[in-house]
């Protein structure tokens, strides 16, 4: 007997896991509406036509890859994928930009970091670059000006999105360079068909300006967890929206508020706090603090128990290329930070570990401080 079988849109398109960055890795579930809503949006947003050629840096079991993929296939466009040499090698990479006339490229934020900070990016080069979206980290605010100085002509959108919601769920245009002082980018506002919500430890809404939970809400939240029904029970909850409406919403773990402006700025995982000497402290702070600091290229932060001592510390990994002693920095940092979150310790080496996705890896970074200590 013959029997036809048809996807409808609510079915798995794919199982994508996530970057195991804060955990084990899981495997997200993902609808064929998910993935048709947030490509639908992308190609609306950024104008994708099939003039474009977009750049694909990440791997194609990296949700950042969803975009590279199905966004040509949507708009008609070509796709340029980079080598895995071509990513490691800045000047590599520069050059296939060139070569192949990529126009748009959604890269993580350390790989456009890198590019900044090596200072191969200069004044016409990549030049038919119309539209850099980065994210998956936090992109330090100093290698942003590198690249809006140099190529003032490219459109700049810093994302936010989970795997569990499909790619981007929140976006921000930066269209003037950062002033003085500022130390990370907002992310913006929801795309279409989307919603955020900020929740408390009571499960409350938070009012404008006051700091929680990130929920999201929307046609590109994830069906679920493979073969885990317990967690998916955990993170994808549901919720009393502001309309007396119960609607499904998916806890990110992440730290934000809503400005009075209503756009939405991330704060950090909530896993990255700390207590430490009676303070409630998030490592994330101290790292785009010591990123801030000129020559430092990346930076991690963990609490670590002291040599020969019963207590723990604060110590930090750096990437630095000044010659200036460690005696300099920590007086810069004290110009930005309380005394109680300066680390008492500052290594510095090549690379700091990173997932095989490009997001910073705290274990792996725990592991190489006991080696250098």
């Amino acid at each position: 007997e013959k029997r036809s079988y048809y996807n409808n849109s609510l079915d798995p398109a794919y199982i994508i896991y996530t970057s195991g960055s804060t955990g084990l890795p899981k495997g997200v579930v993902v609808s064929h509406a998910n993935v048709r809503n947030y490509i639908n949006w992308a190609v609306g947003q950024f104008d994708i036509t099939a003039k474009d050629r977009v750049l694909g840096t990440a791997p194609f079991g990296f949700d950042m890859s969803v975009f590279d993929i199905y966004c040509p296939v949507k708009a008609g466009a070509s796709f340029c994928i980079a080598t895995e040499k071509d990513c490691m090698f800045p000047a590599k990479l520069v050059n296939y930009i060139e070569t192949c006339g990529a126009t748009i490229w959604k890269g993580v934020s350390s790989l456009v970091g890198y590019l900044a900070w090596s200072g191969i990016v200069r004044p016409g080069t990549m030049s038919t670059l119309r539209t850099i979206l980065f994210g998956g980290e936090t992109l330090p605010v100093k290698h942003l000006i590198s690249w809006m100085k140099v190529c003032p002509s490219i459109r700049y959108f810093n994302c936010y999105g989970p795997t569990e919601a499909t790619g981007v769920s929140l976006f921000h245009e930066i269209v003037d360079i950062p002033g003085p002082g500022l130390t990370a980018i907002p992310i913006g506002n929801p795309i279409k068909n989307m919603k955020v919500l900020i929740w408390n430890d009571s499960g409350n809404t938070m009012e404008t300006g006051r700091v929680g939970e990130l929920l999201l809400h929307g046609s590109s939240v994830a069906i679920g967890y493979w073969g885990d029904t317990e967690l998916t029970r955990k993170r994808f909850i549901s919720v009393q929206d502001s309309d007396g409406s119960s609607k499904r919403f998916y806890r990110t773990g992440d730290k934000a508020r809503i400005d009075n402006r209503g756009i939405v700025h991330f704060l950090g995982r909530l896993d990255t706090q700390v207590k430490y000497m009676g303070y409630r402290i998030d490592l994330q702070d101290i790292d785009l603090a010591l990123q801030s600091i000129e020559g430092v290229r990346n930076a991690a932060v963990v609490l670590k128990q002291a040599e020969k001592a019963a207590k723990e510390e604060l110590v930090a990994l750096i990437e630095y290329s000044m010659n200036d002693s460690m005696a300099s920095l920590l007086s810069e940092l004290s110009k930005i930070l309380p005394a109680y979150m300066i680390p008492r310790k500052i290594k510095n080496c090549g690379r700091i570990p990173r997932t095989e996705r490009g997001k910073l890896d705290r274990t792996a970074v725990s592991e190489l401080l006991d080696k250098l200590t």
